[in-house]
């Protein structure tokens, strides 16, 4: 697809689309991302580690010798694309989906609704390509 028509579709998904309730949105393809080893005082999670299994389990202690711990965990979504429309997000996850969802922890991928707002040269961006006459859309 050409640049042109790749901005067509753009500004017609800009204006139709659903905006989530979000003045200006963005969209984001975000992960599920865990971060562990916390002291167990600043999170409500806990989860032990096997060193010689190279295994962590999560929220029980499980039976059996070798298992350090308790540490804390927090789980975290962590943007990893932004466009412009939920369709670009879409797309997105169409052709590289599978790999974010290898990074994410158990596979947790979403779209998610942000905003440009206070971001002048982007509302600019965001403001053109919606402006754009109705004869040059598909």
């Amino acid at each position: 697809m050409n640049t042109e028509d790749q901005l067509k579709i753009t500004a017609e998904n800009l204006r139709t689309q659903d905006n989530r309730c979000t003045a200006e949105p963005m969209f984001c393809v975000q992960i599920k991302v865990r971060d562990t080893g916390y002291d167990i005082r600043y999170t409500d999670n806990e989860c032990w580690w096997n060193p010689a299994l190279l295994e962590v389990a999560y929220d029980q202690k499980p039976d059996g010798d070798g298992w350090d711990g308790p540490f804390g965990y927090k789980d975290r979504w962590e943007t990893v694309m932004v466009a412009f429309t939920q369709a670009g997000c879409e797309e997105y996850l169409e052709l590289n989906g599978h790999n974010d969802k290898h990074r994410a922890h158990n596979g947790e991928v979403r779209i998610y609704a942000e905003s440009f707002r206070r971001c002048p040269e982007m509302l600019a961006i965001r403001g053109f390509l919606a402006a754009l006459p109705l004869q040059y859309t598909l």
